[in-house]
């Protein structure tokens, strides 16, 4: 489902229409405001969608968590309408701060050194270079720890949902509570799934299944699955092939750029 179709399922709920025209941009946010739902005009080609989930009823809040998992995944945190302006000014000023400044301190020292090395790899890996043997080091001195935080970090996952989490924990006065969460995330990753080279096609299997049972558990709607190079691409793919007929999990995309690949799932019903 591409992100204009969940901004249409989201206005559905409330039996509003989207603009008619296909260039319009959409940009959704969840505060206490006057109506459980209010969409404004911000230009000609911007509109700003704000939802009051404190007044929805119970059928709403259930649609809504359907569409829109991530604010489950956000442990249900909802900025009071006058802290809007400051978080968004936040999350300007997060965006422009390089990852490893950003979470000096925030999280164990271990962690800090696994996250220094995974953007090394990083660097490495965009310039063409080998990194089996950086990837090896890794894991030897931090284990599969390590080798999470190194696939959080090459899916972007740092710079994007972890940011922002901790900015939501900040505005609620919560933000003791990140070095838990991240721990718990890093454990066990209940959104995502990384194949390499040295899982068979059953395991792949295996593990994939275990993550969408994960997920159900967690109350999680959305699990991505991401490879780089043929050999982990096939592995995807054929996994793909096998949830055909499936009523618990459906797929949303499968996006391959260059030697990458991403499968994002649908868990529950379509």
């Amino acid at each position: 489902m591409v992100l204009k179709e969940v901004f249409k399922k989201i206005l559905s709920i409330f039996n509003q229409e989207p603009a008619r025209e296909d260039n319009k941009e959409y940009h959704l946010s969840f505060c206490n405001g006057n109506k459980a739902i209010e969409i404004k005009n911000i230009t000609n080609n911007i509109y700003n969608i704000n939802v009051d989930p404190n007044k929805l009823d119970t059928n709403q809040k259930n649609k809504l968590v359907e569409i829109y998992p991530e604010i489950r995944e956000n442990n249900g945190l909802i900025l009071k309408k006058e802290d809007l302006e400051k978080f968004e000014e936040f999350k300007l000023q997060a965006q422009e701060i390089p990852v490893l400044k950003f979470y000096k301190g925030k999280i164990k020292d271990e962690d800090y050194q696994a996250l220094r090395i995974s953007a090394f790899i990083q660097k490495k890996y965009n310039a063409g270079e080998e990194i089996r043997s950086d990837l090896d080091g890794l894991h030897k001195k931090y284990g599969k720890r390590g080798y999470s935080i190194n696939n959080l970090y090459g899916t972007g996952y740092f710079d994007n949902f972890l940011k922002l989490y901790y900015l939501n924990l900040t505005m609620a006065a919560k933000e003791c509570e990140f070095q838990n969460f991240f721990d718990q995330f890093v454990t066990e990753q209940p959104m995502t799934y990384f194949v390499n080279n040295d899982m068979s096609e059953e395991r792949v299997i295996e593990d994939a299944n275990y993550k969408i049972e994960r997920c159900k558990k967690y109350g999680i709607k959305r699990l991505g699955i991401y490879g780089i190079g043929k050999l982990n691409k096939d592995k995807i793919k054929n996994f793909a092939n096998t949830l055909e007929g499936r009523e618990d999990v459906f797929i949303i995309s499968i996006i391959e750029i260059g030697a990458t690949i991403s499968l994002i799932l649908g868990i529950g019903s379509q």
